[in-house]
């Protein structure tokens, strides 16, 4: 599938054909992606080969705070899933970070 190639280029990935993806370090500066009625943009600052952490990640400006998860439903309406990156590894989230 050439859209499962592109989700996992983005670092989006489904899990087992739940409505849930999951994510991790963006390969990408900014994507954007049409949706029904709009786009979902994905975008990474401070994104750089050396910035391999991820410092903070939320979606429609809500930090993700159930893990590194989202649900189908906030994707399919549009808007976007913002990464900030860090070469720190003591800034990069963590599970114990993670309500």
């Amino acid at each position: 599938h050439i859209i499962s190639h592109c989700w996992t280029c983005f670092r989006i990935v489904s899990l087992c054909a739940e409505p849930v993806y999951t994510v991790g370090r963006p390969l990408f500066d900014e994507v954007r992606l049409p949706v029904k009625d709009g786009f979902f943009t994905v975008k990474a600052i401070n994104n750089a080969d050396d910035n391999m952490y991820i410092k903070s990640v939320s979606i429609n400006g809500k930090q993700l705070d159930n893990g590194l998860f989202f649900n189908h439903s906030e994707f399919k309406v549009g808007g976007e899933l913002k990464f900030v990156m860090t070469g720190d590894k003591s800034q990069a989230m963590t599970l114990s970070a993670i309500k």
